[in-house]
């Protein structure tokens, strides 16, 4: 057997959880919002999407997670920014930029493991658990067009011992 992958998305407290199909970001703190319902609009952040990523099943350990976007073309002016931590903030969007979402999500796998376990990149989960939480946000500059932003995919890759 080997281990099954959920996202745990965490909404306006660290106790307000869903399971979500889709990590949409859009302008409201809401899982599988719709991109049209809640644009981003030129100028501005999404609201922060904060999750976690919960392996279970029989396996030994799970170690080195790399969360990185795969697929899907940036609108000319739109970024996505990513940052981990093992503590939970409330989302933010708008005018403001997230504190730890702050660094541009990797675009191809990265080398070493970029998604932290008990505070740590080089840390594992044995048995069930999830990775500390992964905080993503999008940003529109004054340049982006006016449209819908284009569906990305976002790969996670690990390392386990059955």
């Amino acid at each position: 057997m080997a281990s099954t992958v959920t996202f745990i998305e965490y909404l306006s407290s660290e106790t307000t959880t869903a399971t979500p199909t889709q990590l949409d970001l859009v302008s409201t703190v809401a899982a599988n919002a719709s991109r049209s319902t809640y644009p981003v609009s030129v100028g501005n952040y999404s609201q922060t999407k904060a999750f976690k990523i919960r392996f279970d099943g029989t396996f030994t350990n799970v170690s080195q997670v790399k969360l990185y976007k795969s697929d899907g073309a940036y609108l000319t002016g739109e970024t996505i920014a990513y940052g981990v931590s093992s503590s939970y903030h409330v989302p933010t969007g708008g005018a403001y930029e997230d504190s730890v979402a702050d660094t541009a999500i990797p675009t191809s796998l990265p080398a070493t493991a970029n998604v932290t376990i008990g505070g740590d990149l080089g840390g594992t989960i044995t048995g069930s658990g999830a990775t500390d939480f992964v905080y993503l946000q999008s940003s529109v500059t004054i340049q982006a067009i006016s449209a819908t932003a284009n569906s990305k995919t976002l790969t996670v890759t690990w390392t386990e011992v059955a």
